[in-house]
């Protein structure tokens, strides 16, 4: 009889461990699982807002002044969710764009952008293709009116 009562004892303690350790494993899966969520969608953003400021992009003063806000809060929400390695390439990053005219170089600019979105892209992907893109990244802008050549097939549209 005691046999059996300790048997029965042991299990149900291995039992209430078992459940015990692998909800803590699901929460903490969980956890990792929105902060990935949630560190994904901020880059989203801040890749978006990045893209409205790009030179040529805002067509006047009051879009202008929206796409510098909009970035600027992009840019202040990382740094609530990015790991070091994004702040840093945040921080180096935005201290290039942030110098005059005279002191900006386009190949410092696209050189400290690759190392950012790199890092941005390290930090969401799960690891199976760290590396293996070759390829610059460059942000795409709309082309002006001006550098839209008229079709000679159709009539303009005004």
């Amino acid at each position: 009889m005691l046999a059996a009562t300790l048997s029965f004892v042991a299990s149900l303690i291995v039992a209430v461990l078992v459940a015990w350790w692998t909800s803590t494993l699901t929460v903490r899966r969980d956890r990792k699982a929105d902060w990935r969520k949630l560190r994904l969608a901020t880059y989203q953003e801040y890749i978006a807002a990045l893209s409205g400021i790009v030179v040529g992009r805002a067509t006047d003063d009051a879009s202008k002044i929206r796409a510098d806000a909009r970035y600027a809060d992009a840019s202040n929400s990382m740094l609530l969710v990015a790991p070091a390695a994004v702040l840093n390439a945040l921080w180096n990053f935005l201290e290039e764009t942030s110098k005059r005219d005279e002191d900006r170089s386009a190949e410092r600019h696209d050189k400290l952008l690759n190392v950012l979105i790199a890092a941005m892209r390290s930090d969401v992907s799960d690891g199976k293709d760290a590396g293996k893109l070759n390829a610059p990244f460059s942000l795409r802008s709309v082309p002006t009116k001006s550098a839209v050549a008229p079709s000679t097939d159709s009539p303009a549209v005004p």
